[in-house]
């Protein structure tokens, strides 16, 4: 039996309550991702038998007549599905376009793309990741993807099988950081 979670959501800068948003997701959230119509997300959740990719709808609500209230009040993210279970490990993914994501699968050396319809249909596993990439975001099919690798080094790519080239000479510091091993802790 799937409990609902609530996960946060920032407040105005300074604010020290944040408001709740219930979902129906059915674990810890290890990554999220807004479709480009606003009304759809994807996550990678931590279930009692694995990381899998899921997805649900933005429910902003209508405020009862005559009541005020903040969209925050009102929002929820509603029922979820699973996607892609032939994906055995995810552990990044971004939208792609209006209907497909991509994720990543596996660690290190073996680490694989795939494309995730997310009309309920197989993933397909994409030719071509960098190795050790950790995280992977695209802004639509017309441009570019870049992934981040666990040396502190990015990847970019005109399209999901490849070529990938050196993004930068080498940077110190960049915006993401290797994600810690996962932990069973509540």
């Amino acid at each position: 039996v799937a409990l609902p979670c609530a996960t946060t959501v920032v407040g105005q800068a300074g604010s020290s309550n944040h408001p709740l948003i219930g979902n129906g997701f059915s674990g810890k959230i290890l990554g999220l991702g807004i479709a480009p119509d606003g009304v759809r997300v994807a996550a990678i959740v931590q279930t009692d038998s694995g990381p899998e990719v899921e997805l649900a709808a933005i429910d902003s609500g209508l405020p009862v007549s005559g009541q005020l209230s903040t969209p925050f009040d009102r929002m929820s993210i509603g029922p979820n599905v699973q996607l892609a279970p032939n994906v055995p490990n995810p552990v990044a993914l971004t939208w792609y376009n209006a209907d497909n994501l991509l994720v990543l699968d596996g660690t290190g050396s073996q680490t694989s793309l795939w494309e995730v319809p997310v009309d309920g249909q197989p993933a397909t596993k994409l030719p071509g990741v960098p190795p050790g990439a950790i995280s992977i975001t695209a802004n639509t099919a017309q441009n570019v993807l870049v992934a981040g690798l666990t040396d502190n080094r990015m990847e970019v790519s005109a399209a999901p099988h490849g070529p990938w080239q050196l993004l930068g000479g080498g940077g110190q510091n960049p915006a993401f950081q290797t994600p810690l091993p996962f932990s069973a802790q509540s």
